[in-house]
């Protein structure tokens, strides 16, 4: 590669797609929840890609999934595309061996028209936080997480608005918890790891969300205070609500670099 190659070796561009999304960007079915500026940062995203992996085979049909392969691939023909499951493991196996088989990666370069892609960017409220809670008592964080996720998606639901993923990560001296929550029409996903139970515990979020930032940061404290209750305190380490600027490439390379 032009930068750092001789330090380097970089693996094939995975590009980690939900299948939920891919099935609104390419209009199968039911409505499209964001504007079209954000469905072309996904196309965008896709056409630079080494490889496509579809996850989360788990939750859909055999026929949606094998329907949306072939149109992912008919789509985009050069790029190999591979149907999967993190939480299960299934088509894991195959796609580790394309990432390891040393196949040539960074052979595509996307047309980008920045004003869109800053239009789809902006348009959705960016927040990311830090906090850290404390209780008298051990606390179950696996259910706390569930109860600030499920509250977090009522809020998304009442207002009408759309999330693009909130994400949380609670750690404990002993253990962690890792959640997200990908639209609001679906479930929270939850997934506890070690020791969750103790009194205090440290919590990061990431979130985004079709909304203006400060309503967003609204909705993140209300739904904090929710899940809290009066039985814990809550401290802010730092948080930030925004909206990104326009994107400034410090690389922009107009042909595949050697």
């Amino acid at each position: 590669m032009h930068l750092y190659g001789d330090r380097f070796h970089l693996a094939p561009l995975t590009v980690l797609v939900d299948p939920f999304r891919l099935k609104e960007a390419f209009k199968i079915g039911g409505t499209r929840n964001f504007p079209e500026s954000v469905y072309y940062i996904f196309h965008k995203q896709l056409e630079e890609a080494d490889a496509i992996a579809i996850n989360k085979s788990d939750l859909i049909s055999s026929g949606d999934l094998r329907s949306l392969e072939s149109q992912v691939s008919k789509q985009f023909p050069e790029i190999p595309v591979f149907c999967m499951s993190a939480k299960t493991g299934a088509g894991l196996d195959s796609w580790l061996a394309f990432v390891e088989s040393g196949a040539d990666t960074g052979r595509r370069i996307a047309e980008v028209d920045y004003d869109v892609y800053a239009e789809g960017e902006a348009v959705l409220g960016w927040l990311n936080a830090r906090l850290q809670i404390e209780s008298p008592n051990a606390i179950d964080w696996e259910a706390f997480a569930g109860k600030l996720l499920h509250t977090m998606k009522e809020s998304l639901q009442t207002s009408q608005v759309e999330a693009a993923h909130v994400k949380l990560f609670l750690s404990t001296d002993d253990g962690s918890v890792v959640a997200n929550l990908t639209t609001d029409a679906a479930e929270p996903v939850i997934h506890g790891n070690g020791r969750t139970e103790s009194r205090k515990s440290e919590l990061l979020v990431n979130a985004r969300v079709n909304t203006p930032p400060d309503n967003l940061r609204t909705l993140v404290e209300r739904s904090l205070q929710v899940a809290a209750g009066n039985k814990m305190a809550t401290r802010v380490l730092s948080l930030e609500s925004f909206s990104p600027s326009r994107p400034q490439p410090t690389h922009r390379y107009r042909q595949v670099a050697a």
